[in-house]
């Protein structure tokens, strides 16, 4: 009596081809691949580490494959966490994919109780809980930082993942406009907005889980008068 197909084992895919999704099933990781997403086919390269889990970490390092060869579509990572997970915290779990120093981070999306992110690179991907706020300094000293020698003002918010989702700054209470143009740091040129005096500047800057970290500076503008250089008059023998 023949077997019922619907029953024999399925086999575990060997190759990403162009032409057909591929899906990659083990017991706490699955990688769903779309067709197209490759020109060539590739062997699939899968390892989970198997070293102790970081404090923050919710799920073991799983590799697939890795950067050398370019994706063209994105494809979804999902994950079963090896702890449990507060329902307070689920909103700041983030999926990130890294090889070597390049990191790429983003919010986890939860299907039931596995963790779910889209990504377009091969690498290693893990998920983490972060409740780590950013940081935002002002360069200066003193209560009241004197910016009067400059032209402009500028931060550069730091994060424990390396993605700030918003900046804002007000000053004495009204948003101010930083421009960034898509790097890691917001600069504002002073304009009529900032006259000079004594000036209450606030900034708010938020990552991608959603912690938050607001500071706020005095900061004073005067005309700027460079310093005076003192003219040493040279003796002369007598």
């Amino acid at each position: 009596m023949a077997a019922n197909p619907a029953k024999l084992p399925t086999k575990e895919p060997t190759h990403f081809t162009p032409q057909t999704a591929v899906k990659l099933k083990k017991p706490d990781f699955e990688l769903d691949f779309p067709a197209m997403g490759l020109y060539d086919s590739l062997p699939i390269y899968y390892r989970r580490d198997l070293f102790p889990l970081l404090p923050n970490a919710i799920t073991a390092r799983h590799q697939v494959n890795d950067p050398s060869t370019p994706v063209h579509l994105d494809f979804e990572v999902r994950f079963k966490p090896e702890k449990k997970i507060a329902p307070e915290l689920k909103n700041k779990v983030v999926v990130q994919r890294s090889f070597g120093s390049v990191k790429k981070t983003k919010l986890a999306t939860w299907k039931g109780e596995w963790i779910s992110a889209k990504f377009d690179d091969f690498g290693y991907f893990q998920a983490f809980v972060d409740t780590v706020p950013p940081l935002v300094n002002l360069t200066g000293k003193g209560d009241t930082i004197n910016v009067s020698a400059l032209s402009r003002i500028s931060f550069t918010p730091t994060d424990n993942f390396g993605v700030i989702k918003s900046f804002r700054a007000e000053l004495n209470g009204q948003w101010v406009r930083f421009t960034n143009d898509k790097g890691r740091t917001w600069v504002y040129r002073f304009d009529e907005r900032c006259p000079y005096g004594t000036h209450q500047l606030q900034v708010t800057v938020e990552d991608l889980a959603g912690n938050q970290t607001t500071r706020s500076w005095w900061i004073k503008r005067s005309p700027y008068r460079p310093p005076v250089k003192k003219v040493i008059k040279k003796k002369r023998r007598k």
